[in-house]
């Protein structure tokens, strides 16, 4: 081969060779390109995937922090909606929950939405007339609500775009979007999503709004637990102020010294809770044709008519209804038209703007009324308002009710005593005139037979000794008769209690007990005596008759201490024994004066006074009785005396 020719070929291989080594590099070259661009694009997406993700996180976030800053129903919606209608690029939101009863959904809160939208929406929701767009059985809101996915206008078909497309026109929208709503893993509602430009949705941010309806779900819940809470602590406040209320009045009726009293702190507190200017209660005259306003508050407003004032039901027709028909009557503005001239002239007087009036009845009878007057302004009385007013009333009129017994009580009560009183100077008076009798008469008689027999005796001659001997026994057994009636006259009524006084009378008597009875007596008295009445002086001596009277019969005493105190204004006696005792606590409350009959005489005479008794016992030592009664004014019968016996 030709030489030039070996050269042009070697130079021809040594080109291929480097042909063939560009091409391995070109190669190489572009493989490593290639894997540089899926590198970047890799990144690019992760990138895309981070920055999506750090959307949703934001997002949600905000929304999460939104939920938790604020437990305000409405507020907390509406912050949502705003921050997802931002996020997402849509102009307008709404809210809607689901009624499972009527099987539909129920607008709840709207943000961005012009008020004749929400007409529309309302107006769809409520027309029976064509396809109901919030049906959960008939709509799209309704099928994403059962699937729990996210539904977009742009994702729908033509048969579903042209069935709703009516109601999408006539809202004036081109774009919208249903969440489902959930908590607790139960669907509450729908999120709907509107704009009047076209929207579209990828799957990133039908995720994003997948987890803003959980965040909606949440929310929900926390404002209706909030809500619930709140309402439960607005009863609870309702319920301790009602039980407030009517502790408040069962204290007044304990309190209270009378009726009038009581109804008095009833206005007050009546008026106060209820913010009025005034309260009455008018009660019932006997005839029933009448009211008489028996108390009343009034705050800076002249009361009319005043307490005592009478008004004739006949001329007022509502309050007449109230009383008489167990009504509860509301006074405003539109009554005050039906009401009658009369009626007019006297709200127009009285200056009331608005009023309540609720009737006062217990166990079936009409006692009257407990009203509420507003002065300043008119006011519009809730129904919990009217209930709590006439759970008021019906309080008051038990304790009304109650204080007519306790005075029909006291009155008896009273009767009682003038009778016991009345029986016991009857008594005394009797007794006294008995013992005047047995004194006077008998006893002059029994002295002139006693006179006879010992003239008879001593004009016998000194034979007749069996006949001397029976007329000295019939003397004898004169003279003990003589000496016994004087005892019992004593005892009926001692006549030195009028000719000596109290305390030698007592002394008297301790000394004769005892003697009688071998049951020593220490009697002491103390203090001017000289101030006790006639009546007192009998009860202190009738006290300590029946006092030693129960220590001989009961007590198996071996002795007795009996005080007498006079201080101040008031009488002490004090019977004291040594014997075996009593159950003091069972004897005082015994009523059965055939039980105690000396205890029960006792504490009625005291009682009669004004006084009480106390016992003091213990089993096996002794019995003590203190019986304190107040001294009457009166003049002083006896000088000041003080003295000490046994």
């Amino acid at each position: 081969m030709d030489p030039i020719l070996e050269k042009m070929a070697s130079a021809i291989g040594n080109q291929v060779g480097m042909a063939i080594e560009n091409a391995s590099i070109h190669q190489a070259l572009k493989q490593k390109q290639e894997a540089l661009q899926k590198g970047n694009r890799e990144l690019l997406e992760k990138g895309k995937e981070l920055l999506q993700s750090n959307l949703e996180s934001k997002l949600l976030n905000d929304i999460s922090n939104i939920v938790n800053s604020c437990l305000d129903f409405d507020k907390v919606l509406n912050s949502i909606m705003r921050e997802t209608c931002k996020a997402l690029s849509f102009q307008g939101a709404a809210i809607f929950l689901y009624d499972p009863r009527r099987k539909t959904f129920e607008l709840s809160s709207t943000y961005n939405v012009r008020e004749e939208l929400i007409e529309k929406i309302h107006r769809a929701a409520s027309d029976r007339l064509r396809a109901d767009p919030l049906h959960i059985d008939r709509s799209i809101a309704g099928r994403s609500f059962k699937s729990g996915k996210v539904i977009s206008y742009d994702k729908l078909g033509p048969k579903d775009r042209r069935a709703i497309h009516k109601n999408v026109y006539d809202l004036g929208i081109k774009a919208f979007t249903y969440i489902p709503i959930a908590a607790r893993g139960k669907r509450i509602g729908l999120l709907v999503l509107a704009s009047e430009e076209d929207k579209r949705l990828d799957p990133f941010l039908e995720k994003v709004a997948s987890a803003i309806g959980n965040q909606v779900g949440i929310a929900i819940e926390n404002a209706r637990l909030y809500e619930n809470s709140r309402q439960l602590a607005k009863n609870l406040a309702g319920w301790n102020k009602r039980l407030t209320t009517f502790l408040n009045i069962s204290k007044a009726a304990v309190e209270s010294a009378d009726l009038d009293r009581f109804l008095t702190r009833v206005t007050k507190l009546v008026a106060n809770i209820f913010g009025a200017d005034r309260c009455y209660v008018v009660l019932l005259g006997e005839s029933g044709k009448f009211g008489v306003v028996r108390a009343l508050y009034s705050r800076a407003v002249k009361p009319f008519p005043g307490i005592g004032g009478k008004i004739e039901l006949t001329e007022f027709p509502h309050l007449s209804a109230v009383c008489q028909e167990g009504k509860i009557e509301l006074l405003d503005s539109e009554i005050f038209n039906e009401a009658t001239t009369f009626e007019q002239n006297y709200i127009f007087k009285a200056k009331i703007k608005s009023a309540m009036a609720v009737p006062l009845s217990c166990e079936k009878r009409d006692l009257g009324t407990l009203a509420i007057c507003h002065s300043k302004v008119e006011r519009k009385y809730s129904q919990e308002e009217r209930d709590f007013l006439a759970a008021i009333a019906n309080q008051v009129a038990a304790a009304i009710k109650k204080f007519e017994l306790a005075q029909e009580v006291e009155e008896k009560k009273q009767n009682l005593e003038r009778l016991s009183s009345e029986m016991i100077q009857l008594q005394e008076k009797e007794r006294k005139a008995v013992a005047g009798e047995l004194h006077d008469s008998i006893g002059q008689s029994l002295t002139a037979m006693r006179i006879n027999l010992d003239f008879a005796e001593n004009s016998l001659s000194p034979g007749r000794k069996e006949l001397k001997s029976r007329i000295r026994q019939t003397s004898k057994l004169v003279a003990d008769t003589m000496e016994e009636i004087r005892s019992i006259g004593q005892k009926l009524r001692p006549t030195m209690l009028d000719d000596l006084g109290l305390i030698p009378t007592l002394r008297w008597f301790t000394k004769d007990f005892s003697h009688q009875l071998s049951i020593p007596v220490h009697f002491r008295s103390q203090g001017n005596t000289k101030r006790l009445t006639p009546d007192l002086k009998i009860t202190v001596y009738r006290i300590v008759q029946e006092g030693l009277n129960n220590i001989a019969k009961h007590s198996k005493a071996n002795q007795a201490w009996i005080s007498l105190q006079v201080k101040g204004s008031v009488c002490s006696l004090e019977i004291k024994d040594d014997g075996i005792g009593i159950d003091a606590e069972k004897v005082l409350k015994s009523t059965d004066a055939r039980r105690g009959f000396g205890v029960f005489n006792i504490r009625e005479r005291a009682s009669l006074l004004g006084g009480k008794l106390e016992i003091q016992s213990d089993k096996g030592k002794g019995t003590t009785l203190l019986v304190t009664i107040p001294i009457p004014e009166g003049e002083p019968d006896e000088q000041s005396q003080s003295s000490i016996s046994r």
